[in-house]
């Protein structure tokens, strides 16, 4: 796995977010539940207008690589 120097693309995390979570209905919010995030934020940066943080861009590309833990990883963080 490529640490990345920038960004997920909103095109990446919605690749990946989907591929994890389903297409359907309320994907966004799971993502962002097992992230520790709110999903405004999640909004945010597949609209975006804020770029994923690095450390969260580091965890949904773990969570790719070896998949959904049974339990959220992050604190309650707001973007």
């Amino acid at each position: 796995m490529a640490i990345p120097t920038r960004p997920l693309s909103p095109d990446a995390i919605r690749r990946i977010g989907v591929s994890l979570f389903g297409d359907g209905a309320g994907w966004q919010s799971r993502m962002a539940e097992r992230m520790g995030y709110d999903r405004s934020a999640v909004t945010r940066w597949l609209n975006g207008s804020v770029p994923m943080p690095r450390h969260a861009s580091l965890l949904l590309l773990y969570m790719e690589r070896y998949g959904v833990p049974e339990i959220a990883l992050g604190g309650n963080h707001d973007e």
